[in-house]
């Protein structure tokens, strides 16, 4: 079994943890993964047992995992995480990185490549070639959803009777996930507690991160930023696409990318948890060559 490390550290954009996985190599490529909404580092935890010749990172986003929340009244938005990862390198003391991300982490770190390239070197994406856009003609309505959504009141966490039931509430997500990658992801992502009414189990993940952002990128920024990525881009995409407009929109994606390798595989959103020996060797060589 790989060894895993725990890692807090503080940052100029708050307390945050990591998990690390350390190389059994002395010349291992140092690799930083960023995981996908609602999910945490955890979610790494499959391709780090197949991927020895990495020095692996895997950072919990504030509000998810053991990292802090965002203080009260400040809104989880897309651009913050982009200060957020920067403030980690600063903290490590890290003047450049190779990064692989999931999901949201894939689009953080498109767009972090795309604002910081002196400070990338290399970048896996897992199903997060660019982040998630809305149609302009959908601005209103999303300006309006996210007002009401910060009116709403705030409902107490939801509490279950134990793990498996918070296991099971997580697979009726909105996307599929396995039964074993949900465990994985949850484990990381609910706390225990024992008070007057007994023992029971509650999300540590900040409820604030459901909240509907005002003001979402447009399709145009995320190519003009793709277009700007300077780093090699080894990019993984689940099949079969959720629809027609999803792989039109993906296929112009991969066009505004310079330096990019482009596969395919078969499976969910989290095909990197259930499938993570198939692609593995892959990740592992596209870091480890100079």
């Amino acid at each position: 079994m790989r060894q895993t490390e725990e890692i807090r550290l503080s940052t100029r954009q708050g307390d945050v943890a990591l998990l690390h996985w350390p190389a059994d190599r002395p010349d291992a490529q140092r690799v930083l993964c960023l995981h996908g909404w609602l999910d945490n580092a955890s979610s790494f935890h499959p391709l780090a047992r197949n991927m020895d010749s990495l020095d692996l990172y895997a950072l919990d986003f504030p509000g998810h995992g053991h990292s802090d929340h965002r203080p009260a009244g400040v809104r989880y938005t897309f651009s913050e995480y982009l200060f957020d990862l920067d403030a980690l390198l600063d903290a490590l003391e890290w003047s450049q990185v190779n990064l692989l991300g999931h999901s949201l982490g894939g689009g953080v770190t498109c767009a972090f490549a795309a604002a910081a390239p002196e400070r990338v070197q290399k970048i896996a994406l897992l199903d997060g070639l660019g982040p998630f856009t809305v149609d302009i003609n959908n601005t209103v309505r999303q300006m309006r959803n996210s007002l009401e959504w910060v009116r709403r009141p705030r409902r107490p966490l939801r509490q279950f009777d134990s793990l498996d039931v918070a296991i099971r509430a997580r697979e009726r997500g909105f996307l599929e996930i396995s039964t074993d990658a949900a465990r994985m992801i949850c484990e990381r992502a609910v706390r225990e507690v024992n008070d007057d009414h007994g023992t029971h189990f509650t999300w540590r993940t900040d409820p604030a991160l459901r909240w509907d952002s005002p003001v979402m990128i447009s399709e145009l920024q995320i190519l003009k930023c793709l277009e700007a990525i300077q780093a090699p881009v080894l990019s993984f995409h689940a099949q079969p696409w959720t629809a027609d407009h999803v792989s039109e929109q993906m296929g112009q994606r991969q066009s505004a990318i310079e330096h990019g390798t482009f596969r395919d595989v078969l499976g969910n959103h989290h095909f990197h948890m259930d499938e993570a020996a198939r692609i593995a060797p892959e990740l592992e060589q596209f870091f480890m060559e100079p």
